[in-house]
């Protein structure tokens, strides 16, 4: 693994811990990976969301720059969502991290020379009560699921009428919807990325934007911005030598 320091930025630790799982066996190169995931509304984001093989997993990574008074909270909210939560911290969090993390919760650490090492792996699988999973998992689906799901396509109902709809619908089928909806949105952003991983033979912290659902998005309003001003060039160029000063 290459060297980092103990300043790096929080994107390059999202990218060595991707590469750290990747070489550990814990997700390939065909698994669908988010940057920025969000589990509750803009409320709570996971650095990394990731599916292999029907297991979805939450990571949040603390630089040594970042706190650790929200942690506790942030891997709470993971647990009612994700099968699996690894956290992945600055050496200088680690034995604080380790004292309050739950044993639910998998820990990383990163020394300032770059290497990841498993503090301890997941030591119970006590999970959340089913109903707080329920509302987890419906808060952070979008709206025109939670629309489909309720077979309530007219538009007249809030997102707070639309839950309480499907509040009783088994948990399985809620968790098979979100996964759904996350292979949708994520499939062809992940492909991208790890074709440019399979390319340059490594994880970059250059590539995650690629991950985000509006790369593709961002990618056409930023060519065609690059072609407005070209030809906005262009017309200046071909004035000035028609009208010279």
């Amino acid at each position: 693994m290459d060297i980092v320091n103990s300043r790096a930025t929080e994107a390059t630790l999202k990218a060595k811990f991707l590469e750290f799982l990747l070489s550990d066996g814990k997700i390939t190169r065909r698994s669908l990976v988010s940057n920025e995931y969000q589990v509750h509304g803009a409320t709570r984001r996971a650095d990394l969301a990731i599916l292999e093989r029907g297991r979805f997993v939450g990571v949040e990574i603390k630089s040594e720059f970042d706190s650790l008074s929200r942690l506790q909270g942030q891997t709470a909210a993971y647990l009612q969502v994700f099968d699996d939560v690894y956290v992945l911290v600055a050496e200088k969090h680690r034995a604080s991290a380790a004292k309050m993390l739950c044993a639910a919760v998998s820990l990383y650490s990163i020394s300032d020379a770059g290497f990841i090492t498993e503090v301890r792996g997941r030591q119970s699988l006590d999970r959340p009560d089913e109903e707080t999973r329920k509302s987890a998992i419906l808060h952070a689906l979008p709206k025109t699921t939670l629309q489909r799901l309720a077979m309530r396509f007219d538009g007249r109902h809030s997102r707070r009428e639309l839950m309480e709809v499907l509040r009783g619908h088994p948990l399985d089928e809620l968790r098979s919807a979100l996964l759904a909806e996350f292979k949708q949105r994520y499939s062809a952003t992940s492909k991208s990325f790890w074709a440019l991983v399979s390319r340059r033979r490594t994880v970059a912290a250059s590539y995650l934007p690629v991950l985000s659902r509006f790369a593709s998005t961002r990618k056409r309003a930023n060519d065609h911005s690059e072609e407005q001003k070209s030809r906005w060039e262009l017309w200046l160029s071909r004035r000035q030598s028609a009208h010279p000063s």
